[in-house]
């Protein structure tokens, strides 16, 4: 017996991504997306923590910078800017990664005590 196909469902499908032959994305990602390595967001998370770093220490310097300029008070130099910045962003990486070991510990032992024995 021969079937009919309706043109009603060829145009409904007809583009439609959930076809049988179709490669269907993996969970959560685009079709032309590679997952990064946990290497990979390590190191972002880093480095967005040292600009955060950064950026918090250049507040804190132009502050300091405007109240030294009402108060007639000697500027600071560009060198002593940079390195203020710099040691504020490795102190927020610092942080983030002790943190970061924390949770990850905890979240282990929180894990054990729920396994079934």
């Amino acid at each position: 017996m021969v079937q009919s196909v309706s043109s009603s469902n060829v145009s409904t499908n007809y583009g439609n991504r959930n076809c049988t032959g179709c490669k269907k994305p993996a969970f959560g990602l685009s079709y032309y997306e590679k997952p990064e390595s946990s290497t990979k967001k390590t190191l972002k998370r880093m480095g967005g923590q040292f600009v955060f770093g950064a950026v918090v220490s250049a507040i804190f310097d132009a502050v300091r910078a405007g109240y030294n300029y009402i108060t007639k008070a000697p500027q600071q130099s560009l060198k002593s800017i940079g390195a203020n910045a710099a040691v504020l962003g490795l102190a927020f990486v610092a942080i983030d990664s002790v943190m970061n070991l924390y949770y990850k510990h905890k979240a282990k032992k929180i894990m054990e005590e729920k396994r079934p024995v």
